[in-house]
């Protein structure tokens, strides 16, 4: 079979997922009070909900508060097996994408505005299970939607991480990932607004004067943004009076923060660019880089709680040029000597525990603080000014 051969057979497949997912999927109108599809979670993971839970009710107190929680880097397997095919009676809690279910009841238990997925489910040459035939790379983008498709109660936003494109000779688009993951969002009735591949985009809670940026850091490039991506930042970045922004993607572009230390020359291409925009915002000014504008001098008291990420499968955050910087460690691996210092990997069995961070954000206050459900609990909590 020729190269050309190969390739067209793969896109007949993935197409064909696409064209099962999506067109023949009937819309579903989004009900903030039907969890009666939700997966029952153990007891284990209702104990660690309920503790967090206290301990960010204390914290909130009245306050008006944006809440979501974090999911990032489950690297799951791509192999077929009972936990994938079909409904199995009990759920493997060792296999990670399951715990996605915990993250879904923490959100309606919190009253969560959102849910948002980092990324690196896991399906590229670097990953512990590498997909040998294009059916398997179906396969395990069908296994991720499954752990999704019956959650209707909220929006998902879900960014596209380096471990996601597949393998290179099964390379999955942008637009692939866009239409699967986020565009069931938006033809649920939620009003996301996305760029042309559904890829990133952003979500506004206008009772909580909140947008919420969803990127997708390998746009084009393993680490990276297309100049079409750094524009829509730039041009909806402009928000009305009082506003808070916060952006929510897979890579760290601060090296500082989130570094593996044997590979120092990682870097996000264009990612110097993308810092540009958020000075540029901090400071209400207007600029240029690589062929992208700003002007945020129309701005007024308009914040940035900060950048969210995972990728480095650890715990870090710094405040670097007025910009918090926030890592959650999420469920992938990583050897200790590859750690900068202050970053933190907490040791985990996933079938007993888990690790989801609960992001919440006070904008009149100016205050983010996530909330660890699981490995590491309280010791894990993190609060930042803005």
């Amino acid at each position: 079979m020729t190269q050309k051969s190969k390739y067209f057979i793969c896109w007949a497949y993935l197409f064909s997922a696409i064209f099962f997912f999506i067109i023949l999927a009937e819309p579903i109108t989004a009900d903030a009070n039907d969890n009666s599809e939700l997966k029952s979670i153990p007891d284990w993971a209702e104990k660690e909900i309920e503790s967090t839970l206290t301990r960010y009710l204390t914290w909130k107190g009245n306050d008006k508060t944006v809440v979501f929680p974090i999911v990032t880097d489950v690297h799951s397997e791509t192999h077929r097996n009972a936990t994938t095919h079909g409904d199995p009676c009990e759920i493997d809690w060792s296999d990670n994408k399951n715990h996605i279910y915990i993250a879904q009841q923490a959100a309606v238990r919190f009253n969560a505005d959102f849910l948002v997925d980092l990324g690196d489910i896991g399906i590229d040459r670097y990953a512990d299970y590498v997909p040998s035939k294009p059916e398997d790379v179906i396969w395990r983008l069908a296994a991720q939607l499954r752990v999704y498709q019956d959650f209707t109660s909220l929006p998902v936003l879900f960014c596209v991480g380096n471990h996601d494109h597949g393998p290179d000779q099964f390379t999955i688009s942008n637009r692939v990932f866009g239409e699967i993951f986020n565009l069931p969002t938006l033809r649920r009735g939620v009003p996301i607004k996305t760029g042309p591949d559904f890829d990133y985009g952003y979500y506004d809670i206008p009772e909580k004067t909140t947008r919420v940026f969803f990127l997708n850091t390998s746009d084009g490039a393993y680490y990276g943004y297309s100049r079409e991506q750094l524009q829509f930042l730039a041009d909806n970045l402009r928000l009305p009076l009082g506003w808070t922004a916060v952006i929510c993607q897979h890579f760290c572009v601060n090296r500082s923060v989130g570094i593996w230390l044997s590979a120092p020359h990682i870097h996000a291409n264009r990612g110097e660019t993308w810092e540009a925009i958020l000075l540029g915002f901090l400071h209400s000014q207007s600029g240029e880089s690589d062929g992208v504008t700003w002007d945020f001098t129309g701005n007024r008291d308009c914040r940035l709680a900060g950048s969210l990420t995972g990728d480095s499968h650890y715990d870090n955050q710094g405040t670097i040029n007025g910009i918090n910087h926030v890592i959650t460690q999420g469920f992938g691996t990583v050897q200790e000597q590859n750690m900068p210092n202050g970053a933190i990997n907490t040791k985990f069995d996933a079938s007993n525990q888990t690790l989801v961070d609960i992001a919440a954000i006070k904008p009149e206050k100016r205050e983010l603080k996530l909330f660890r459900i699981g490995a590491g609990g309280v010791q894990r909590d993190r609060s930042f000014s803005f």
